[in-house]
C-alpha cells in the first residue's frame, strides 16, 4: 500500500464523523430568527395603528393586532381612535423578538376651566376660548397650531408665565359666546389634536390691552419679559397677519382696561390699545 494512504480504522471513523457532524447538526439547528413582531390591545376595536410613517392596520373586535415581521430597533408607534386620547410612543423592539403595548385606550376629556383662577369647575362666565394644549417648548406648541390651519377655528400661540412651570405656550383657538357652543366645537378639536382640551370661561372679562405689534416673535418676548411679575396675566398672540401682539388681561369692562392702560405707558413708552376679545 502506498505510504500516506494507509489510515487506521479508528482514524478513518473519526475522519468520517468529522465530516458528517456538522451536517447533521445543520439539520436539528432551527433557522436564524431575524423577524420581530408587535403585539398591541388596547381594548377598542377599530383603532388605526401606525409604526414609523407605514399603517398596520386596525385592531380587531376585541382590540389587538398582531403584526410581524418589524425590523428589530427603536420605533414611532401611533395608535388613533376617535373619541380617545392618541398614543404616541416611541418603542425599542427587543431581542426576545415581540414587543407587547397592552394599554386601554383613554377617553377624551372636556375640562371647564377659569381663567381667573385656573381651577376646574362645572360652568363658568363667558365669554369662551379653547386650549388645545399647554407646551413647555415653543415648536411643540407652533406644531399643534399649525395642524388647525384650515379648519374653522383660528389658532393663536399665549405664552405666559406659570408658577413653579415657568414659561409655558398655550394653543387657543377662537372665541365662543356661550358654553354650549364652546363644548361643542372642544369636541371636534379634541378629535383633531387627539389630546384632552380645556374650555376656558373669561368669567365676564373679555377686555384686554394690546402692549405692542411686532414682525419678530423675539421682541414681542422681550417686552413680556419686561412687564413679568406685574400681577397680570400676559400673552404673547402669534396672528394670521403675521404680526406677534404682546397682550394682557382680562378686565370685566372698558373702564377698568382704561385704568391698567396708564400703569403700563410708562413702561412700554407707547400707548397701548384697549381691545375686546369677544
Amino acid at each position: 500500500m502506498t505510504p500516506g494512504l494507509c489510515v487506521k480504522p479508528s482514524r478513518a471513523i473519526s475522519l468520517l464523523s468529522g465530516l458528517l457532524l456538522p451536517f447533521a447538526f445543520s439539520l436539528l439547528a432551527p433557522p436564524a430568527l431575524t423577524a420581530h413582531s408587535l403585539f398591541v390591545s388596547v381594548g377598542q376595536a377599530n383603532a388605526t395603528v401606525t409604526l414609523d410613517s407605514l399603517e398596520l392596520g386596525l385592531t380587531d373586535d376585541s382590540g389587538v393586532l398582531f403584526s410581524q415581521p418589524v425590523s428589530q430597533g427603536r420605533h414611532f408607534l401611533r395608535i388613533e381612535k376617535e373619541g380617545y386620547r392618541t398614543v404616541r410612543d416611541t418603542i425599542e423592539l427587543p431581542a426576545e423578538l415581540t414587543y407587547n403595548h397592552t394599554r386601554p385606550l383613554e377617553p377624551l376629556r372636556v375640562i371647564v376651566l377659569n381663567q381667573s383662577t385656573g381651577l376646574e369647575v362645572d360652568s363658568v362666565a363667558g365669554p369662551y376660548t379653547i386650549q388645545a394644549g399647554s407646551f413647555r417648548e415653543e415648536p411643540n406648541a407652533r406644531k399643534l397650531a399649525d395642524s388647525f390651519r384650515g379648519t374653522a377655528y383660528a389658532s393663536r400661540i399665549e405664552t405666559a408665565e406659570v408658577s413653579r412651570l415657568g414659561e409655558v405656550h398655550r394653543v387657543r383657538l377662537s372665541l365662543f359666546n356661550s358654553l354650549a357652543e364652546a363644548r361643542q366645537a372642544a369636541g371636534r378639536i379634541a378629535g383633531i389634536s387627539g389630546q384632552d382640551v380645556w374650555i376656558v370661561g373669561l368669567d365676564g372679562r373679555d377686555w384686554a390691552v394690546q402692549l405692542g405689534a411686532f414682525s419678530r416673535r423675539g421682541e414681542a418676548e422681550k417686552l413680556a419679559a419686561r412687564l413679568d411679575g406685574t400681577g397680570i396675566y400676559l400673552w404673547v398672540e402669534d396672528s394670521a397677519d403675521g404680526l406677534f401682539r404682546v397682550k394682557a388681561g382680562y378686565w370685566p369692562d372698558r373702564e377698568s382696561a382704561a385704568a391698567a392702560v396708564q400703569r403700563f405707558s410708562s413702561v412700554t413708552g407707547a400707548r397701548p390699545m384697549i381691545v375686546q376679545v369677544r
